[in-house]
């Protein structure tokens, strides 16, 4: 019970003085909202309001204290609620959103940075394969400019070892020794071999070349003395350079015999005398060994070397028709 309450025993309201403050309480006229539908009755004192109240002075912008806590117009509703998190959510994503772009704006080297190490990877990466790509071409190009080059020496090769083939298969065994003859045949049967056989290379190809060749160089002829002219020795004495190369026989005495390790040399008299003498050397295996004597008689086959001259024990310069024999008969 109030103050108020002592002095007026009968419970009726006192009433108010104008311009007076009733305390512990705060009047404000038309205060009351009108209650929400659908919501409860807040707790807590509701002052009733005079009817004067509205001419006091003092209480325009009085309100009413609430014991349990504000009254129901001053508290926010559900829709307002919700409207105020969209607001709170909407300022958050344009604040991110504003933030990215800053960082963005803001860092335009790091940008074109990583671009541009983007672009230069993928260039270095372009390249690299770009020099593969032209070097595996390069290494084509020579591979097959070798096959080329080795299949042109291989038909080369062929063609040459062709040619000495058909030339050595043209000679005839009677005009050549056998054992010459038959080195001969030995090689034309390798070459053949290797002419037939198509994966010949150019190396093996040339190789049965030179034996081919080889062979034709050791080919000795046959001794066949009709094949050698007998001439007068003054023919021969007065025009020797123009029997050069000539093969021809001369019989006569040995005068005088040299011997050497790699030819021997004989001077012989066709007439028996010192006036028609003729230089023949031969080697030393042409006999088998056995020696040729001073004051032996003698046929000679050989092919004539012209004039030949040499120096005499006493100094002197002698020239005389040489020739080199194919053949020594002791008769």
């Amino acid at each position: 019970m109030t103050e108020n309450d002592s002095n007026n025993p009968n419970g009726q309201q006192a009433p108010q003085q104008p311009g007076a403050q009733q305390p512990g309480f705060q009047h404000t006229p038309n205060a009351q909202q009108p209650q929400q539908p659908g919501m409860p009755q807040q707790p807590g004192f509701q002052q009733p309001i005079p009817s004067d109240a509205a001419t006091a002075p003092h209480a325009t912008n009085s309100t009413i204290p609430n014991a349990a806590g504000p009254a129901q117009g001053n508290a926010p509703s559900p829709e307002k609620k919700k409207k105020s998190k969209w607001k709170i959510v909407v300022i958050v994503i344009v604040a991110l959103a504003v933030l990215g772009l800053i960082g963005q704006c803001g860092s335009p080297q790091n940008q074109s940075g990583g671009t541009s190490q983007s672009s230069n990877a993928a260039s270095t990466q372009q390249s690299a394969q770009e020099d593969e790509a032209a070097k595996q071409q390069a290494e084509q190009a020579a591979q097959e400019e070798r096959e080329r080059q080795e299949a042109q020496a291989i038909q080369t090769a062929r063609n040459n070892l062709q040619v000495a083939v058909d030339r050595c298969a043209a000679y005839l065994a009677e005009d050549w020794t056998p054992e010459s003859f038959q080195a001969l045949t030995t090689s034309l049967a390798l070459a053949n071999e290797t002419l037939a056989n198509t994966n010949s290379t150019a190396a093996e190809l040339t190789s049965a070349q030179s034996a081919v060749e080889a062979a034709e160089a050791g080919l000795a002829q046959a001794f066949k003395p009709e094949n050698y002219a007998a001439v007068a020795y003054t023919d021969v004495a007065r025009n020797p350079d123009s029997y050069m190369g000539q093969k021809l026989v001369f019989t006569g005495k040995v005068l005088q015999v040299v011997e050497g390790t790699t030819e021997i040399d004989i001077r012989i008299a066709t007439d028996g005398a010192y006036d028609d003498v003729v230089f023949v050397g031969y080697s030393p295996d042409l006999l088998g060994g056995t020696r040729v004597l001073e004051d032996d008689s003698v046929t000679v086959y050989g092919t004539c070397v012209g004039l030949y001259t040499y120096t005499s024990t006493l100094g002197a310069s002698i020239s005389l028709p040489g020739m080199y024999a194919d053949q020594v008969v002791i008769n």
